[in-house]
């Protein structure tokens, strides 16, 4: 049901207990609650030559290599500041790197994911005494 609602509306707000735990445009809603952006990419290359290309990108947080897709080939996670986009950058590096970009998506949490973690968090606060 909250894939429908991606799809249909522009803007979020999530109201937990009488409260709005968030007011986000749909597609900033998982970044605003993490603080970072995740993309990710399956490379054709050398781990560690692909590993030397992403991290001297500006904005760069922090690199994963999730697993091995064949032969040569991996899953990268990387997070990155909210408020810049890598995706030029990751592609300019990895061609220059010699290695082959073989897909790139947002690898940010779903919508479900976030208002989960969004509710999750308010009842937390509630139940610790803490306010929002």
């Amino acid at each position: 049901m909250l894939s429908e609602v991606s799809a249909t509306c522009d803007r979020i707000i999530v109201i937990s207990n009488g409260k709005i735990v968030a007011d986000e445009k749909t597609e900033n809603l998982s970044s605003s609650i993490s603080g970072e952006q995740k993309l990710r990419l399956d490379i054709e290359g050398s781990s560690s030559t692909v590993l030397d290309a992403l991290k001297i990108i500006p904005g760069v947080l922090k690199i994963r290599k999730q697993h091995d897709t064949g032969e040569n080939t991996a899953r990268y996670l990387v997070e990155y500041k909210n408020d810049t986009d890598i995706r030029r950058d990751v592609f300019r590096a990895i061609a220059n790197s010699g290695c082959v970009i073989l897909d790139m998506q947002s690898g940010n949490e779903t919508l479900e994911d976030s208002f989960l973690k969004l509710v999750s968090q308010d009842q937390t606060k509630n139940i610790t005494g803490g306010v929002r």
